[in-house]
């Protein structure tokens, strides 16, 4: 709680909440306001929660105090309605706060599987859908999808020689690559273990191809430093784009395949689905 001064304070009321801000006290002694606001001002307005915005401190009242309303200034009933609006914008930055905490992979601070999901299966479907519907959608849409699957190689090694904070290294160090690496709107995650996960909006096979070889050359040609060593670690990549009579769980496993055939064929490279 903050205490200031009467004096330099007003109460005002915007859409959506109650504030006291810096003002002249007499301009606002010659409003004639009704003598009960004059009351409930000097009785609650020292008792505030401030919170800085810019160069303006804010300060919301914390108490309850009848108060009436005219042309110039209205309050509420009860100050009782502050309290449960301030009460229902901390639960909803709590719920998102939580919701980002079971989306997001605690080491690297990319999505894991389950917010990768829950954000590539929308634009599967609408992708999916303008490509076996390509005349009913006005306006230009994205029309294309990519996968693109990224796995460490010999990670085991990494872990098995120099220690599991060294792998955890390499995992972060890989994925910070991966997401500066690409635009914003694509979707980056870690799909479980050392597998990490693009998803491309808008690119094609050919394009996605391009910029997991970009990716692959970046981790192969970044060091990690761990202590007094330099950890050279590389990656396998597979690709896959979606097509009309695929959902995203078979785009996932068509990615995952291609890997795999990446992983087999010596690492360190990038194959594409089919």
């Amino acid at each position: 709680m903050v205490q200031l001064p009467l004096q330099q304070w007003r109460l005002l009321t915007r859409k959506d909440r109650f504030e006291i801000r810096p003002f002249d006290m007499n301009q606002f002694l010659h409003n004639n306001l009704p003598t009960s606001i004059h009351w409930a001002l000097s009785t609650y307005a020292s008792y505030a929660v401030g919170q800085e915005r810019g160069n303006n401190t804010i300060l919301y009242l914390d108490s309850p105090a009848p108060v009436p309303c005219n042309s110039d200034f209205c309050y509420p009933e009860t100050m009782a309605e502050i309290k449960n609006e301030r009460r229902i914008a901390e639960l909803e930055r709590e719920i998102s706060q939580l919701k980002s905490r079971l989306t997001t992979d605690e080491l690297t601070k990319i999505l894991n599987r389950r917010g990768l999901i829950e954000i590539l299966r929308p634009w599967a479907r609408e992708v999916a859908y303008q490509l076996a519907n390509p005349d009913r959608r006005k306006a230009l849409i994205v029309r294309a999808l990519s996968l693109v699957f990224a796995d460490i190689d010999h990670f085991k090694k990494v872990n098995d020689t120099y220690g599991h904070l060294a792998g955890d290294l390499a995992l972060k160090s890989v994925a910070k690559i991966l997401r500066e690496n690409v635009r914003e709107i694509d979707i980056v995650g870690r799909y479980g273990g050392e597998e990490m996960v693009l998803g491309l909006i808008g690119a094609n096979l050919s394009d996605s191809k391009k910029i997991a070889e970009h990716l692959r050359k970046k981790i192969a040609d970044t060091p990690i430093k761990f202590r007094d060593q330099m950890i050279k670690v590389t990656a396998s990549f597979g690709v896959a784009t979606l097509s009309a009579d695929l959902n995203l769980e078979e785009l996932i496993k068509h990615a995952d395949e291609a890997l795999y055939r990446a992983k087999n064929s010596g690492r360190n490279k990038v194959v594409t689905a089919g």
